[in-house]
């Protein structure tokens, strides 16, 4: 059976559009460097590139699960990127940060497929932390 998992979320920063990409960026190359960035997902990369690889670290429920993503695309405030290898979920995301009045807003899109109920149930319970705390973070930062 396969499951689709979406993602759909909108965040907004109190930082300006230009503040919140370079937080982005430097998240994408190592989020421990990031304050604002949730403690559920650590991430590494020696270059933040297209056809860059990135290394996510997930924790979930006391688990720590490694997986890789790459990205396809990066241009001016956006990302899409992908699961690679084992990674147990399929699909695309993008994520972009959009100017809103003198703050920004981080819209965050993708879709998922996996074959996995614990995949599916890992993602869920993944998500809703990370989302939650992320939009906390950056509004209080």
């Amino acid at each position: 059976m396969k499951y689709k998992l979406i993602i759909n979320e909108e965040i907004y920063s109190k930082y300006d559009q230009s503040e919140t990409w370079i937080k982005i960026l430097s998240a994408f190359k190592d989020s421990s460097n990031v304050p604002e960035w949730p403690r559920n997902e650590l991430i590494k990369t020696d270059a933040v590139k297209e056809g860059g690889e990135v290394e996510v670290q997930y924790r979930i429920l006391g688990g720590e699960y490694k997986f890789k993503y790459q990205i396809k695309k990066l241009s001016d405030f956006e990302i899409i990127y992908c699961p690679k290898g084992d990674h147990p979920l399929d699909g695309d995301i993008l994520l972009r940060v959009a100017k809103d009045r003198n703050q920004s807003r981080i819209i965050w899109k993708g879709n998922y497929q996996t074959n996995s109920f614990l995949a599916k149930l890992g993602f869920i319970i993944f998500t809703r932390k990370f989302f939650k705390d992320i939009k906390q973070n950056l509004k209080n930062s």
